[in-house]
């Protein structure tokens, strides 16, 4: 027994975060009843402990059934900052592998990039801004017009403009550009984004160098985005060298450079030239499905582009529902996002506000700001959808058929009890008390993220039909003489589950890409969208494509959104924008990449998951450090 133990530390037992801590252990949630009980009248008697190594000492010579050995180090490791391969899968879980790891490089310190002051990016990016150009394009301008002179400068600024910050860093340092970058003025706000992508190149080459221990284990999370981890990893391998020095030295430059590549996707979003496509609509396209609320709702809202008898429908191609509650899981965080998405009223706020959604939470508002019904005609959305999306998945959707939502505001009740009581999702911080969210109810379960419609106020009711694209006669009844909002996501036309392996079956997986058999229907869901745009042209009045990377199964190799952006701007593509012929006519990511054999292995839309790794990092290092004071003397800094 630790010599600090005392009668004091056994009357007040076990400290409540401590308990929390110690049952979130996989090792302690696999023990019975009486073996944690045992656990923790051990853990009281003993508090506090001298250092780590008291603690697993007298752990180590505790016999707890059903605790082993290895169980007890994990035990003790859980107090250590250090991140072993499971606390990196752990982390991967609310970010991608890039982000994760820019600016981390075993070797040196110098080569962990530098980076403005938070506060001094804002007059960077607001000088950009005034250029009212995408990325790629404001940086030719502000370099005097410098020309792309080989074919790799063409990737490298249709990266850019496009929001593809790993290809864009992969492609840099090959470019003649990286020359005009050393050259240019110290002052030039372009040094944030050129330091960005050398630190980015510094994570590309460190995650090569342990590509063959960690391929198949890599969480590719999803612009912004936060999920869940799938599969918890082995505790007992070693850790990445050097990383917990590293990991305090770059989550606070992590947390420097978010808002850098926040704002320039932010800024590629607004100024990204309106492609036109063979029937006259708005052609936009998108990393991140979640700005197509953006698009979509400014073109709904200019009413002289559509029938004014009749609302359009919303026809969206995706092997995911995208019903998902707007702000679930915000991409970033965000002060009472439902007023701020209720007081939008320009496409520049729009824009802001979409980019905080999450990524499958675009279609809800707009529905709920009455975008897509009338007085008389409630909004319908068609969510064409393959058969795979269904059967590789574990109650993810319903079956083909009709369904009726009702989409209306919830304001969340102050007890945290009683907003669990109704809400059918999972809650995190971001279900605030006393604020609006946009919720929706079904009478099919899968549908509903309230357990009863008399939550919601305010209400808008939508007829949802979820369609077979092998059935494209049913597909063609539903859009008789109706206007027409499209979207496309790539991923329908072969998807992955992002997640650690084995997979879980929570979300579809068909990646089509392992057989004859199934590259054949990766190109018959494309022909089929084919033949549904050649019939329904001249209905659609408006446009978007959603590239979805860690989703899309082989997006830098097979290029999806490449066919679908030709198929919708046909003959037209020498009149198309910039960024638009270059995404048709670019060739295959191996084709320039010096790094093409990890293609397949990073997500390279947005800079994913960034801050919410950057948080992750931060955080972790506090909880660890206030948890080893609770378990420790309080004069402890041992980790």
């Amino acid at each position: 027994m630790s010599q600090t133990g005392n009668a004091g530390a056994r009357k007040a037992g076990v400290p409540a975060e401590l308990r929390t801590h110690f049952e979130s252990l996989p090792c302690m949630e696999k023990l019975n009843r009486a073996s944690r009980q045992q656990f923790f009248h051990w853990l009281a008697i003993c508090l506090p402990f001298r250092d780590l190594n008291d603690f697993h000492d007298q752990l180590s010579a505790t016999e707890i059934k059903g605790l082993k050995p290895e169980d007890k180090r994990a035990i003790a490791d859980s107090f250590r900052t250090q991140l072993t391969r499971r606390s990196l899968l752990a982390t991967l879980s609310v970010g991608s592998i890039g982000s994760l790891l820019i600016g981390v490089n075993a070797s040196a310190d110098s080569n962990t990039g530098e980076f403005p002051p938070l506060g001094s990016i804002r007059p960077q990016i607001a000088e950009i801004q005034q250029r009212q150009q995408t990325v790629g394009e404001a940086l030719q301008s502000a370099l005097g017009k410098h020309e792309a002179k080989t074919p790799i400068d063409e990737v490298f600024l249709h990266a850019l403009d496009m929001s593809n910050w790993m290809r864009a860093a992969d492609t840099f340092r090959q470019s003649s550009f990286h020359v005009a970058a050393r050259d240019s003025n110290s002052t030039s706000p372009w040094n944030s984004l050129f330091a960005a992508l050398r630190t980015l190149q510094l994570a590309w080459e460190f995650l090569l160098s342990t590509k063959q221990q960690w391929q198949e284990e890599y969480f590719v999370a999803y612009a912004f985005g936060r999920m869940p981890a799938l599969s918890p990893g082995s505790p007992d391998l070693a850790p990445l060298p050097n990383y917990d020095h590293q990991a305090e030295l770059h989550a606070a430059k992590i947390l420097e450079l978010a808002p850098l590549f926040h704002a320039f996707e932010i800024l590629n979003q607004r100024f990204q030239p309106v492609g036109v496509s063979t029937g006259g609509s708005p052609v936009r396209c998108t990393q991140g499905h979640n700005f197509s609320f953006a698009h979509l709702a400014t073109d709904l809202l200019a009413v002289e582009n559509f029938q004014r008898d009749q609302p359009p429908v919303l026809v969206n191609w995706d092997a995911h529902a995208d019903l998902g509650d707007p702000f679930d899981n915000p991409s970033m965080p965000i002060d009472n996002p439902f007023a701020q998405l209720s007081d939008a009223a320009t496409f520049a706020q729009r824009i802001v506000i979409a980019s905080n959604m999450s990524i499958a939470g675009w279609i809800l508002p707009l529905i709920y700001q009455g975008l897509l019904s009338n007085k008389t005609t409630p909004a319908q959305v068609i969510w064409v959808v393959p058969r795979e999306s269904q059967t590789t998945s574990r109650k993810y959707m319903p079956d083909y058929g009709r369904y009726s939502i009702t989409v209306g505001d919830w304001l969340l009740p102050t007890s945290a009890d009683e907003i669990a009581r109704v809400s059918t999702t999972r809650l995190g911080d971001w279900n605030q008390p006393g604020t609006r969210e946009i919720r929706r109810y079904s009478e099919h379960e899968l549908l509903r993220s309230v357990t009863h419609s008399k939550s919601l106020e305010n209400q808008q009711n939508c007829e949802l039909y979820i369609v077979d694209p092998d059935d494209s006669e049913q597909l063609a009844s539903l859009l008789t003489d109706r206007d027409i909002v499209l979207s496309v996501d790539a991923d329908y036309s072969g998807t992955i589950e992002p997640g650690t392996r084995p997979r879980k079956g929570f979300l579809p997986h068909y990646p089509l890409n392992t057989s004859a058999a199934g590259q054949l229907r990766h190109r018959e869901l494309l022909a089929q969208f084919n033949a549904f745009y050649n019939r329904f042209q001249s209905n659609v009045r408006s446009i978007t494509v959603a590239n979805s990377p860690g989703f899309t199964s082989d997006d830098e190799i097979r290029r999806p959104v490449s066919h679908i952006l030709r198929t919708v701007v046909g003959n037209s593509l020498s009149n198309q924008p910039t960024w638009l012929h270059r995404e048709v006519e670019q060739p295959p990511l191996n084709s320039f990449s010096s790094q093409s054999s990890l293609a397949t292995l990073l997500t390279t839309g947005g800079l994913a998951g960034l801050v919410a790794t950057a948080a992750l990092l931060s955080k972790d290092r506090w909880k660890v450090s206030k948890l080893q004071r609770l378990l420790f003397e309080q004069s402890a800094t041992s980790s």
